[in-house]
């Protein structure tokens, strides 16, 4: 999210896709985003999108399988503690 707020950041001073790609490499080194990833995002912020945000997806949330999981895991953990 914060390289994403700093892609936005140099779009609205006006530097390019390949400029900010550049300092952002600068930034974040081996942890910066892909070039891919930061023309993606240049390019949302250019046709008008303000938000750094991910876009909302279809299905269920990852949290509901968590929880699911969280459930089974203590489910098969009490069958095995009865055991012992």
């Amino acid at each position: 999210m914060e390289q994403r707020t700093n892609i936005k950041f140099c779009f609205k001073l006006g530097k390019t896709a390949a400029e900010t790609v550049e300092m952002m490499r600068q930034v974040y080194g081996d942890n910066c985003l892909s070039r891919a990833q930061i023309f993606r995002w240049y390019a949302r912020f250019k046709s008008g999108v303000e938000t750094s945000e991910d876009e909302a997806r279809p299905g269920r949330p990852f949290s509901v399988r968590k929880e699911g999981l969280i459930a089974k895991e203590e489910n098969e953990y009490k069958k095995n503690a009865v055991r012992l």
